[in-house]
């Protein structure tokens, strides 16, 4: 029937049914291939799910017949080591079963899943970009045909990040240099300058500004081209990459040639076969050497030209094509010289036409013509207009064909063809004009750049001293304020200590005000000291001593006395005896008594009088003890305590005696 489905699935193993959990056989009848995924990745996932978690759950059941099903399959393969279960689904149910395990305690585990799931794919497709870019790289020198091709078959949407999209945009520039396709547009290559300058690395700078230059010197913006030249030379000298400085001398000595700033052309190829020869490069080194010899020819310095085109044909080490430019370009000198002319028409005979120039058409004509050949010089002028259709190359053939016709005494032929040469020279003129406005125009963005860069420097500069200056007057003003809290502190626990004093002060005084009124009570036991001192019949004498120690035995048995003294000290003095009770739980019983009276100030011999101990020795012993007991309980009003326990000696001799 469409839309059910029937699974068998059974568990091998033991008879306890652990083990693994497979599908031992699927029929389902669906009413779309759609369906039938759908419904076996559900499936699937379900399965995972059970077996992930281990749990030795029933058989899916949806209805009774299932339920029938699965106990007579059960009763008839008991003792059979796999136990199958057949459930019958309907897909709907099953569908919402699964949905059911996904809202459970297992989503958390199948969301991140998910999500590892999507984070592989994105890591996978992102490292496949970066395979292929760095496969480039690795072929880019030796085959750069075929980085070509892997670079256009890269998706410019699976360029994800600005800093892919940059080295793509330069390795694909690098390329089209390698494979000899001039390109005029920079859209591809500024994405990499925009990039590069400002978070590559100076490798990367030198090469984004070099092929910039390379752009576009192709359309024939050199004033920009040598500003970007310039850019990657200052880039190339900061890491000393002579390889990148030899080609940036070499391009720039082009444009240089190219605007007939011949000085400035040899200046800079100079440099390049330093840079070359600095990096043992002796085959950019050599080819370098090449070009000098001909900017030498072009601002006939002849002697030098020939010169070191007799040293470069002496090296071993050289390909049969630079030889053969080499020696075409010694034909050139000779014609220039008119000397060795059979030499040159020679050379120029075995060197192939493809490497000739405009100028070597007419100066082979010439050299023809000087030995005699002069139908052979004709062909080869008109060779030469064939070949090449350029207005400005065929001036040159023009001038060098004036010559001839002048020798040959044809002035007015002469004079028509430095006419029309002229005209084109009219033109160069302006163009040079026009190129050193252009001049003018790059050194003035030149130093506008420089200028740039040096407020940018000092801006920078002014933000470190800043930062210092600002990090400096931050610390002095934390100091200051610290110096200030600690003296704040230092003056706050002066007048604490000072505070603390008083009180102790004012805790004696008030100690020693009850004490006076203690005292006062203790009246008539002087008035019966006086009795018996000033008796003189001894009966009586024995009558007032008794009396005396009658009313000493009541006073040091009176509890409401000594209870009167403890509420007085606690009235009077902060609450002293009950701090002492709560911090020094020790002291109790007549040793508190002892205390109360020491509180108050009483002295040693009058506490002795009342019979605490039998003498005063025996009391200052005890005194110390107690004195000790407080030092161990380290209370919080410890010095407090002891300063009360120092009591001074009294008045009242006639009751000690």
């Amino acid at each position: 029937m469409p839309g059910s489905c029937v699974i068998i699935i059974g568990r091998v193993g033991s008879e306890d049914g652990r083990g693994t959990l497979r599908t031992i056989k699927d029929e389902i009848n669906v009413s779309s291939k759609h369906d039938i995924i759908f419904n076996l990745i559900f499936v699937f996932m379900a399965n995972c799910l059970s077996v992930i978690n281990c749990v030795q759950s029933s058989p899916i059941i949806v209805n009774n017949k299932s339920i029938k099903g699965y106990k007579s399959m059960r009763n008839s393969t008991e003792n059979q080591s796999i136990t199958k279960w057949m459930v019958t689904i309907r897909i709907h149910a099953w569908k919402k079963y699964c949905f059911s395990l996904l809202l459970n305690s297992r989503i958390m585990m199948n969301k991140l899943l998910y999500l590892v799931g999507v984070a592989i794919c994105l890591v996978s497709c992102h490292s496949t970009v970066y395979k292929q870019l760095d496969k480039v790289e690795a072929i880019l020198g030796s085959k750069p045909d075929s980085a070509l091709k892997v670079l256009y078959a890269i998706d410019v949407g699976d360029l994800h990040t600005p800093r892919l999209q940059a080295r793509h945009a330069l390795l694909t520039s690098i390329a089209l240099d390698k494979n000899y396709i001039d390109i005029a547009d920079d859209s591809i290559i500024s994405r990499a300058v925009n990039y590069y300058s400002q978070k590559g690395s100076r490798e990367e700078k030198v090469k984004a500004w070099y092929y910039q230059g390379l752009v576009q010197k192709n359309a024939g913006d050199y004033t920009a081209s040598v500003v970007s030249l310039e850019m990657a030379e200052i880039e190339a000298w900061d890491i000393n990459d002579y390889h990148m400085l030899g080609l940036i001398y070499r391009n720039k000595s082009d444009i240089f040639r190219i605007t007939n700033n011949n000085e400035a052309a040899i200046e800079c190829i100079k440099k390049s076969i330093d840079a070359f020869n600095s990096n043992g490069e002796s085959v950019y080194a050599l080819y370098a050497k090449y070009t000098l010899a001909v900017y030498y020819l072009n601002n006939k310095e002849l002697q030098q030209s020939h010169s070191l085109i007799r040293e470069l044909l002496q090296t071993s080490d050289m390909n049969d094509l630079l030889r053969t430019q080499l020696n075409l370009c010694l034909a050139r000198v000779f014609v220039e010289e008119g000397d060795s002319l059979e030499k040159a028409v020679s050379i120029f005979r075995q060197t192939p036409r493809r490497l000739f120039h405009i100028i070597d058409y007419g100066l082979y004509a010439i050299a023809l013509h000087d030995t005699g050949q002069k139908d052979s010089s004709r062909y080869w002028i008109e060779k030469g207009y064939k070949s090449f259709d350029n207005r400005e190359m065929t001036a040159t053939l023009e001038y060098l064909q004036s010559s001839i016709a002048f020798k040959d005494k044809h002035y007015q032929q002469a004079y028509q063809l430095i006419d029309s040469a002229l005209q084109v020279q009219d033109s160069l003129t302006r163009v040079l004009l026009q190129q050193s406005l252009s001049n003018a125009q790059r050194d003035y963005y030149r130093a506008q750049m420089y200028l740039q860069e040096g407020r940018v420097k000092r801006q920078r500069i002014g933000i470190i001293y800043g930062s210092c200056i600002f990090t400096l007057a931050l610390i002095v003003l934390l100091l200051i304020v610290r110096h200030k809290k600690q003296k704040a502190d230092s003056i706050i626990k002066e007048q604490m200590a000072q505070l603390s004093v008083a009180r102790n002060n004012t805790i004696q005084a008030s100690a020693y005000l009850v004490g006076a009124l203690v005292k006062e009570k203790m009246v008539r036991l002087y008035h019966l000291s006086e009795d018996y001192y000033l008796e003189e019949d001894p009966k009586k004498k024995d009558i007032a001593l008794s009396q005396f120690k009658q009313a000493l035995r009541e006073m040091r048995n009176d509890n409401s006395f000594f209870e009167g003294l403890e509420a007085d000290l606690n009235r009077y003095c902060n609450g002293i005896m009950t701090k002492l009770t709560t911090q020094v739980p020790q002291i109790k019983g007549g040793n508190r008594r002892l205390i109360s009276l020491l509180f108050a100030g009483l002295p040693i011999e009058w506490i002795q009088v009342l019979g605490f101990k039998n003498s005063i020795g025996s009391l200052k012993t005890t005194r110390s003890r107690l004195r000790d007991t407080i030092k161990t309980a380290h209370p919080e009003d410890e010095k407090l305590f002891l300063e009360m326990l120092e009591t001074k000696r009294g008045s009242h001799n006639k009751i000690s005696g």
